[in-house]
C-alpha cells in the first residue's frame, strides 16, 4: 500500500531548514515546483535574540523572501505549534529509546570470544547472566553454539579459573 502524497510538509526551523528540506526532496525525486508539487513551509519558533528583542513565531514559504508573522493566540499558530510540539515529542521519545538501547549492555559483551550470537544463545539457554555465572564449565560448554574454549573464557572473565 502506498501513502498518499501530502498536501503540506511542515519543517521545524527557519529559512535554512526550508532550503535543506527542499533540496532533500529534489534529491529523492519529489517535485518541489509545478503542478504536482506540494506545499512546504518552515515554522520558526518564537525566540529572543542577544539584544533582548522578541521574534514571534513565523512561517517561511518557498520562494518568498520574508517570513509571515503569525498573530499570537491565532488558530493557525495554535495548529502549527501543536504539530511542531508533537513532532518534537515523537523525536525525543525515539531518541530516548535509541539511547536506552545503546546503554543496556550485558557483561557478556566484554568476554573475549563471545559475540552477539553466542550472547543471545547463552541468555536464551540460561535465562539470565546470574544463571550463566552460577553454571559449571560443562554446563556452559554444553549450551548451544558454545565451545569449551569459549566456556573457559567466560568462567575466567567472571573470576572463576577453569580447570
Amino acid at each position: 500500500m502506498r501513502w498518499a502524497e501530502p498536501d503540506l510538509l511542515v519543517v521545524d526551523g527557519g529559512k535554512g531548514q526550508l532550503s535543506t528540506a527542499l533540496a532533500a526532496l529534489r534529491d529523492v525525486g519529489w517535485p518541489t515546483s509545478g503542478e504536482h508539487a506540494f506545499d512546504v513551509i518552515a515554522l520558526a519558533k518564537e525566540r529572543t535574540d542577544v539584544a533582548g528583542s522578541d521574534h514571534p513565531d513565523r512561517v517561511f514559504l518557498k520562494n518568498v523572501k520574508d517570513p509571515m508573522l503569525l498573530r499570537p493566540n491565532s488558530t493557525e499558530l495554535f495548529l502549527l505549534a501543536r504539530i511542531r510540539d508533537e513532532a518534537h515529542r515523537f523525536a525525543n521519545q525515539f531518541h530516548q529509546k535509541l539511547r536506552k538501547k545503546r546503554t543496556l549492555r550485558s557483561a557478556l559483551e566484554d568476554v573475549p570470544g563471545v559475540g552477539p550470537k553466542r550472547k543471545r544463545e547463552l541468555l536464551k539457554h540460561f535465562g539470565s547472566l546470574k544463571k550463566i555465572k552460577a553454571a559449571t564449565l560443562d554446563e556452559i560448554a554444553g549450551a548451544p553454539g558454545m565451545s569449551r574454549a569459549a566456556a573457559q573464557a567466560i568462567k575466567k572473565f567472571f573470576g572463576e579459573a577453569p580447570p
